[in-house]
């Protein structure tokens, strides 16, 4: 039992340090929103355990995106694909894995949970928040 409770911690350790090595990235990028979807791409090709990557936005943060701009990427049996996360049918912002490490200001991993429209299996989201300089 000892030994599977180190493998899931390594493994969950390394989906952190993947999230924070790119999260630079992002804040970085902030001019380009269309980039964002490279870096999900990336942090797909970058770590195995990774099978959805999202980078979620304020509402409005990109105006001109609409009022959720949320790219995501995830994996399926023909590779990496992409799409916008946020529509009127899933306010990720209500969504635990935004709202509580919005609110506590640090990383959090969410409880698991059916990703119904995303990946479409059972995961568990780890949430990095990131500011802007603002």
């Amino acid at each position: 039992m000892e030994n599977t409770i180190l493998q899931i911690d390594q493994v969950l350790s390394s989906v952190e340090t993947a999230v924070k090595n790119l999260s630079w990235l992002v804040a970085d990028k902030l001019d380009n929103p269309d980039y964002m979807y490279e870096i999900t791409q990336q942090l797909l090709r970058s770590n195995p355990h990774v099978v959805g990557s999202a980078i979620a936005f304020e509402p409005l943060y990109y105006p001109e995106k609409g009022v959720l701009y949320s790219p995501y990427s995830y994996l399926t049996e023909k590779g990496i694909e992409s799409k916008q996360l946020g529509t009127e049918d899933y306010e990720y912002h209500y969504m635990d894995w935004y709202l509580i490490p919005k609110l506590l200001g640090k990383p959090y991993w969410s409880e698991p949970y059916f990703d119904e429209g995303g990946a479409d299996l059972v995961m568990t989201t780890f949430s990095l928040p990131i500011y802007d300089a603002e």
